[in-house]
């Protein structure tokens, strides 16, 4: 989710132009009423709010060692990662059910971060800005409130029905749009058409998106 705001109109001197100081913005981030607030700083007003906010990765294994956490883990390298998981224990870190191969043929590992918040489809999340200059930390802005939303459920009772010059296809919404519910809107459909049954790639298939 990005978060962004606009420049204070009074940064010191009762105007715009007082230069600000590093870190230049403190944004503080609650996922729920009773977690703990996490602090970000930014230099620019507008902040990306990961999947995950407060604590710390570190590596916990290498890809087909187990990971033994208690908290969020992510498997990957090079800076692409899994979606988190939570885990209370251990967990194998490789390709599969839990952790998708996000990087196929390199070797990756597993990172555990136990002081992680995992930001959930349906979750509210409330944030408040400071500005930081020269003489120091300014107030807290008025907060804001946004839910966080996921990728939709697949769409539910897909059918078709054949005519002579053209087959009509219909379906019903997703169960779950996006916060966990039928309450997000969906934007728009795309529709997938195949000459072969599994949807492939290969050469030999017509595949197309209307």
């Amino acid at each position: 989710a990005l978060v962004s705001w606009e420049r204070p109109l009074d940064t010191g001197d009762r105007t715009r132009t007082r230069v600000l100081t590093s870190p230049y913005y403190i944004a503080e981030i609650r996922a729920t009423p009773d977690s703990l607030p996490v602090n970000i700083s930014s230099s620019s007003t507008s902040i990306n709010v990961l999947p995950t906010i407060g604590g710390t990765f570190r590596r916990c294994a290498w890809e087909q060692e187990r990971c033994g956490c208690f908290g969020a883990v992510q498997f990957g390298a090079s800076g692409v990662w899994s979606p988190p998981v939570e885990v209370n224990g251990d967990v194998l870190c490789a390709a599969g059910a839990l952790f998708p191969d996000v990087l196929p043929g390199v070797q990756k590992e597993c990172q555990c971060n136990s002081g992680a918040q995992i930001l959930k489809a349906g979750m509210y999340l409330a944030g408040r800005i400071l500005a930081v200059n020269s003489v120091g930390l300014g107030n807290f802005s008025a907060p804001a409130k946004a839910r966080i939303m996921g990728n939709p459920s697949p769409v539910r009772e897909p059918s078709t029905v054949e005519n002579s010059d053209h087959i009509v296809f219909s379906w019903l919404a997703p169960s779950d749009t996006g916060f966990g519910d039928s309450n997000a809107t969906i934007l728009y459909y795309f529709v997938y058409l195949s000459d072969c049954h599994d949807f492939s790639l290969r050469e030999s298939c017509d595949t197309s998106i209307l």
